[in-house]
């Protein structure tokens, strides 16, 4: 309730990433990992991507609601973004997701369309 109070308007997640990137950065190189001995393949770079876009797009959701009180545009963020970056998560990790994960996924996506759909109602 207090962010768009704070913020201005202006949403500090952007430099929040890119500074957290930087550190990261620095840590690895400062750990002797060094530069990769081998070039990831064009898959590879396509499921780094996916794995950006999804997050991204959770994350982007969940300012815009946060700091514009759009609370629709928040719900599907907050319950966006573990959905998406775990599946993407398991495609970059060629891990198999099993029925328990798909059973959740159903029943958030079902939580939040009743949700959505009482929210429009009461409105």
């Amino acid at each position: 309730t207090v962010t768009p109070a704070m913020s201005d308007g202006y949403n500090g997640t952007t430099i929040f990433f890119c500074c957290v990137a930087a550190v990261l950065w620095v840590i690895h190189f400062t750990s002797g990992q060094g530069w990769p001995t081998s070039t990831p393949s064009i898959s590879g770079y396509a499921a780094l991507a996916a794995c950006a876009l999804s997050i991204a797009g959770g994350y982007a959701c969940w300012g815009y609601g946060m700091l514009h009180g759009n609370m629709e545009t928040l719900a599907v963020g907050s319950y966006a973004t573990p959905v998406f970056s775990t599946a993407s998560s398991t495609v970059l990790l060629g891990v198999a997701l099993g029925v328990p994960f798909w059973i959740g996924v159903v029943l958030v996506v079902a939580g939040s369309l009743i949700n959505l759909w009482f929210a429009r109602r009461a409105s």
